[in-house]
């Protein structure tokens, strides 16, 4: 059994997405798409979660031209200044929640000159494990 929290979650998301890119042998491939999913699927509910907060305690304004031309967004939401703590404290309370995984970690090899960042092996934490051959 692994557990994160959805914080750790997001971060290995953001690193298995990254390492998603790398050429990695078949299995290891098929293993990797198989946890972003699960992980996808675990951070469906916080998503939902987080956005029903901005509709909560956010406001939506026009965006400024320098906005628009940066994102191609013409409306944003923000968090007013009065609703800020309550936002963070319950954005906080959020992404400490624990996650359970019914899973192995994915193993990785280290014999076939496969480079990974030590950042993205951080990101991922328990869900990789180093293959010992």
């Amino acid at each position: 059994m692994i557990v994160l929290t959805i914080a750790e979650l997001l971060a290995a998301r953001g690193a298995g997405q990254e390492l998603a890119e790398m050429d990695v042998p078949m299995q290891v491939a098929f293993d990797l798409r198989d946890l972003l999913r699960e992980i996808d699927t675990r951070l469906k509910s916080y998503e939902d979660q987080r956005r029903a907060l901005f509709e909560r305690f956010g406001q939506e304004r026009d965006t400024t031209e320098a906005e628009r031309r940066a994102s191609g967004d013409l409306r944003v939401r923000e968090i007013p200044t009065g609703h800020q703590v309550a936002f963070a404290q319950q954005l906080n309370e959020l992404l400490a929640v624990t996650v359970e995984f019914d899973r192995t970690a994915v193993q990785l090899p280290i014999s076939n000159g496969l480079r990974i960042k030590p950042r993205v092996l951080l990101a991922l934490g328990p869900l990789v494990q180093r293959d010992g051959g």
